[in-house]
């Protein structure tokens, strides 16, 4: 008996803390939690050993009005990364050629191999680009991200809307950092049959341990996504909690208020660093160029980490990416950095 051969490389998640010691700054995560979702997963524990109603009509509720988009239009994911699998099982056949501009979010690589698709990579300066760079008439799909990771660069309207107009095949676009920017596509949505929104909870919402993701397309796309997903994909504390987080805007508004000015002050400190090249974001987390080797090693023995994305196709370099954290995080961060400084 033979398993299939498959060539993909393995996600590489990076370093993750070892008894939560060290202050992560690797995995773009809210380090802000809000007690009322808290206290509805309490309230929920007791229901552990029952499955959750798979249509999760509420939450669905919930995101419309959020969204202000149908609920015929939005299905619900295991985390946004779900969602790029059943979109190319549903999108993609073998030998289909797909567009992936570079440098960008690294899974969308594995569901297009194994598939057995063709990604052509279009390498682009830090993810700038000009519409007619990443369009091929050829291409069955695209997949784009605004804010992009691991850059925190965005899409510009003009540029996306060349790409609606001229590109006839599926536009997949990842939005899961897109309320740290405040500008979204999704207005696009209802006219364009082929633009397909994915976006997560785990980011702006704090649920990155729970893992909910949604997609918003097309109700023939939802239909499909909704035939072939597994059941019960979003776990029942998830449902809950996501429904509860969707209650409390204003605390996430505050919370990106806060996460924003870090990110600024983070800034203009890492650009007094001399070995380091921050760059402009406009997601929770930024890019930055250093010229110091192997900085990521040097600060996990300073109990801090940040991921390591030089390996990223499109990046060419020693590129790390550090998490917007809290203010004593950041001030910690800082101050190693200006340790480093001093013996660089």
């Amino acid at each position: 008996m033979k398993i299939r051969e498959i060539s993909v490389p393995k996600y590489d998640a990076g370093l993750f803390p070892t008894e939560l010691k060290e202050i992560n700054l690797s995995s773009n995560e809210n380090p802000y939690v809000c007690i009322n979702v808290l206290k509805s997963i309490r309230k929920k524990l007791k229901d552990i050993n029952r499955y959750p109603n798979p249509s999760y009509r509420d939450l669905k509720k919930a995101l419309s009005t959020y969204l202000d988009i149908p609920e015929d239009n939005i299905t619900l994911t295991n985390g946004a990364s779900e969602a790029f699998y059943y979109l190319s099982e549903i999108i993609i056949e073998p030998f289909d050629k797909v567009t992936i501009p570079v440098p960008t979010y690294s899974l969308y690589f594995i569901p297009i191999i194994l598939r057995d698709a063709y990604p052509s990579i279009k390498y682009t300066k830090l993810y700038k680009f000009k519409h007619d760079e990443v369009i091929e008439k050829d291409s069955k799909a695209i997949f784009l991200c605004s804010p992009n990771n691991p850059t925190g660069n965005v899409i510009e309207k003009k540029t996306f809307e060349k790409i609606l107009e001229e590109f006839n095949g599926f536009i997949i676009l990842d939005e899961a950092y897109v309320e740290f920017y405040g500008k979204s596509f999704l207005d696009y949505v209802t006219d364009y049959k082929n633009l397909i929104i994915v976006r997560s909870m785990s980011k702006f919402f704090s649920l990155a341990g729970l893992r909910i993701g949604y997609v918003i397309a097309d109700r023939k796309i939802i239909d499909l996504i909704e035939r072939i997903k597994c059941p019960f994909n979003i776990n029942i504390l998830a449902y809950y909690a996501a429904i509860e987080a969707l209650k409390n805007l204003d605390f996430f508004k505050k919370v990106r208020e806060v996460i924003i000015r870090e990110r600024e002050r983070l800034y203009r400190n890492l650009k007094q660093i001399k070995f380091l090249n921050p760059y402009k974001s406009h997601a929770n987390f930024l890019l930055v160029e250093s010229y110091y080797p192997r900085l990521d090693e040097k600060l996990v023995n300073r109990g801090i980490l940040i991921r390591n994305v030089s390996n990223v196709v499109g990046l060419k370099g020693n590129f790390f990416r550090i998490t917007v954290g809290k203010r004593s995080e950041n001030n910690k961060l800082v101050r190693e950095l200006k340790c480093l400084e001093e013996i660089y």
